[in-house]
Parts: structure tokens; C-alpha cells; sequence
């Protein structure tokens, strides 16, 4: 649910990486790696993880990026699969 179509969502809510995760269909750790590679704005809350407002939430749909990119399987990355003739 975005902030334009609920206004009762306060754009300044600080939210935490698993409210962040839910809200948006993916894994905690998820959340982790786009605030890590800079992609997600966040500040850190001491040793209790990340502080995301709504907002940077909001800004981070309104790039075209609605969705974390998924993988079929954890191996996905390596390229196309190789195969030998055996003679």
C-alpha cells in the first residue's frame, strides 16, 4: 500500500528491515542487500539493524524498481549451462 493511495500512512514512519520485507513480499535479508548496495536509503539504529522511513520506501517503488529482482535457483547467476558429448 503506498502512501498516495492511504494518507493516514505518516511518509516519515520509521520502519524496521522485517515491517520493510513484509510490506514488500521478500526476504529480510533482502532488504539487507539493497540498503547495503545502496539502493535502498536506510539509517542504522545502533547494534538493533535499520531504521527505513516509509518514504524512502516509497521513493524506492517510484524508481521502476517495484520488486527486488528474483532467481530461480541459488546457482542462476553462473551463466548457461554447459554440457560434454562423451565419445
Amino acid at each position: 500500500m503506498s502512501i498516495a493511495t492511504n494518507p493516514t500512512l505518516d511518509p516519515d514512519e520509521e520502519l524496521d528491515v522485517h515491517r520493510v520485507a513484509a510490506d514488500m513480499d521478500v526476504h529480510p535479508e533482502t532488504v539487507r542487500r539493497l540498503i547495503r548496495g545502496k539502493r535502498l536509503r536506510a539509517v542504522k539504529a545502533g547494534t538493533n539493524g535499520y531504521r527505513i522511513k516509509r518514504r524512502w520506501v516509497e521513493e524506492f517503488r517510484n524508481d521502476g524498481l517495484t520488486h527486488p529482482q528474483k532467481h530461480e535457483s541459488p546457482g542462476c547467476n553462473r551463466g548457461p549451462a554447459r554440457t560434454e558429448v562423451l565419445n
